[in-house]
């Protein structure tokens, strides 16, 4: 499946205006097995564009072309649940999607939805939380007692229940901690070589660079770069977006390289010492 936006707007009344761009003119093409990290200032256009790919809205106008089905302003209900049926998405705040009484029934929810029985969507729920890493005597717990890294992986689990083409993510590491951070990368990683296409939204760039094929920057509503995250961080940087730590540490002792992660940073500064 192949993605493809073509001159989408999306407009929206403000206060000061009667009708804002959030997104100005956008087109691009999305492939599968791309892992994706899309990046920019508050207010940039970033989690529209998110919310335009799960067809949670539609494009003021211009077209959006999912593998042959086009959408656009006019699309009925009926074939919008239809391209949905490939998107997970997972809030930037778990605990606005997750509602019900305990995490399996949260999860067990999200498979319901799609037309599967209880027993399906029962084991298929308890199938991606073992996926996931919740362990089974937490199944039986509230959602909202738990961590805010457990929560974030129940709501992935409901995302992934599904199993949908597409998983996308709003600032998926908000408020985690390392530790929680690494849990959380292994399980995007996992689905990532399972053949997921996967676009997270997130101004964690340290962590992200890494790990994404592809880095995406919007400014005010418009894609201003968008490539390989080694080139796009290897040339000048403006406001919009600072470097990883480990690229602004190397071109401050001299390094003209792009080392977008400790290892690649310790190899380039062991191999000046050798």
């Amino acid at each position: 499946m192949a993605i493809e936006f073509k001159q989408v707007n999306y407009l929206y009344k403000s206060f000061l205006h009667e009708n804002s761009f959030s997104l100005n003119n956008l087109s691009l093409s999305i492939n599968s097995g791309e892992f994706i990290l899309v990046a920019g200032q508050t207010g940039s256009g970033k989690t529209t564009f998110l919310r335009l790919l799960d067809t949670l809205i539609l494009p003021s106008n211009g077209e959006i072309n999912f593998d042959g089905q086009i959408i656009n302003n006019s699309s009925p209900e009926k074939i919008l649940m239809k391209v949905r049926r490939n998107f997970g998405f997972v809030f930037q705040f778990p605990q606005r999607q997750l509602f019900s009484p305990t995490v399996l029934d949260d999860v067990e929810f999200a498979a319901l939805n799609f037309g599967n029985n209880k027993a399906e969507a029962s084991k298929k729920a308890k199938e991606v939380l073992k996926q996931i890493g919740i362990e089974e005597d937490l199944w039986e717990h509230s959602v909202f007692n738990l961590s805010v890294g457990q929560m974030r992986k129940v709501a992935i689990a409901g995302a992934l229940v599904n199993q949908p083409k597409y998983l996308l993510l709003d600032e998926p590491t908000s408020g985690m901690d390392e530790y929680a951070k690494n849990d959380l990368l292994k399980i995007l990683n996992y689905f990532h070589e399972q053949g997921a296409t996967i676009i997270a939204v997130s101004h964690d760039i340290n962590t992200f660079a890494p790990l994404v094929d592809r880095a995406i920057i919007f400014r005010r509503g418009k894609i201003i770069s968008d490539n390989n995250p080694t080139k796009i961080f290897s040339e000048p940087m403006n406001a919009d977006i600072q470097p990883p730590s480990t690229v602004s540490f190397a071109r401050s002792i001299g390094l003209k390289s792009t080392p977008l992660s400790i290892d690649e940073l310790a190899d380039e500064i062991e191999a000046i010492n050798e």
